[in-house]
């Protein structure tokens, strides 16, 4: 059984939360099977971007 994207985005960003950083959902697909991107700006201004 497979973890449904929309639990495992909930879990990311309470974590992240609670690490006292920032997160926020841009746009949101199927909860059940959506592929999920992670886009992240550092200090320096610079980006990266994590994909399946």
């Amino acid at each position: 059984m497979r973890l449904k994207a929309g639990i495992f985005v909930a879990a990311l960003t309470r974590r992240l939360f609670a690490e006292g950083n920032m997160a926020a959902i841009e746009r949101r697909g199927s909860e059940e099977a959506g592929a999920i991107f992670i886009r992240i700006r550092h200090r320096d201004g610079s980006e990266s971007l994590a994909a399946p």
